[in-house]
């Protein structure tokens, strides 16, 4: 098993950490990623997301590609344990802060390689609800975390 963190934050006052399941690389798991037309490449990532020590979260990440550039990236996010509120009903959305977290990353990440615009969209699992509004551009966002 090779893994990898890739990634250290804060979200609400936790330390959050993304581990990459690097054995995992390329396997969809019969997820449909319904990438744009164009896209001539795709790579599938996926991550586990530990907060304080405990695993919260799965991300399975879908990275497209055409002429080099990263095009649309899609995000399927799977409920671990009790750390994130199935609903959100005010205060911090602590799922949207943790995939925010992440596309930035990978914003600095491919840096001069995203194409204009880039754009991503999270499509959140059972028991997550009512998460529709979770996708944007592609761009860093570190000023939008404390």
């Amino acid at each position: 098993m090779e893994i990898d963190v890739v990634l250290r934050g804060w979200v609400l006052g936790r330390s959050i950490i993304f581990y990459e399941m690097r054995h995992r690389r390329g396997e969809d798991y019969g997820r449909d990623f319904d990438f744009e037309k164009g896209v001539t490449k795709h790579e599938v990532h996926h991550y586990e997301i530990g907060a304080d020590g405990d695993t919260c979260h799965h991300l399975t990440v879908g990275f497209g590609f055409r002429k080099g550039l990263l095009r649309p990236m899609v995000v399927f996010a799977r409920k671990v344990g009790t750390t994130i509120p199935n609903h959100w009903v005010g205060g911090v959305e602590v799922l949207a802060d943790i995939i925010n977290l992440l596309v930035s990353n990978v914003a600095m990440g491919y840096a001069g390689r995203l194409h204009d615009p880039t754009l991503y969209v999270d499509h959140a699992d059972p028991p997550f609800a009512n998460r529709e509004y979770l996708h944007d551009e592609v761009r860093i966002m570190i000023d939008d975390f404390y």
